[in-house]
């Protein structure tokens, strides 16, 4: 997982007008899909879930979430948080770890090339 705090993917809609409560992410899932497809990495656009926003990169079969979410800790400083998971699906093998951890790696190069220091924390 990776962690960082910045205030560049502030929401600009009222906390009352997210997903839940505190729970944030949109606006970097849709910085970080723009991100990743000028690296060549073409995902959805964001979906929501109770703790934040995805974006799904197909590969054949398998599919990966990649994963945003954030909170404001104090005002006007905000924690984020980036992971990768594989979609299990029924009666198919797991997808690889080996392409997640591939696509961790983008998301992590897009956000260092933009200046965006991480750290890197296991899940």
């Amino acid at each position: 997982m990776a962690v960082f705090k910045s205030d560049r993917f502030r929401p600009f809609l009222p906390d009352d007008r997210q997903v839940n409560p505190n729970v944030l992410g949109f606006e970097l899932a849709t910085w970080l899909s723009k991100a990743l497809a000028e690296n060549g990495v073409a995902s959805s656009y964001p979906s929501e879930e109770d703790w934040g926003w995805y974006l799904i990169f197909p590969d054949g079969e398998d599919e990966y979430q990649i994963c945003c979410s954030g909170s404001e800790d104090k005002p006007g400083e905000y924690e984020w948080r980036v992971f990768v998971n594989p979609v299990k699906r029924l009666l198919r093998k797991a997808p690889s770890r080996e392409m997640a951890d591939e696509l961790f790696e983008s998301a992590v190069d897009c956000l260092n090339q933009s200046g965006i220091d991480v750290v890197l924390e296991e899940e």
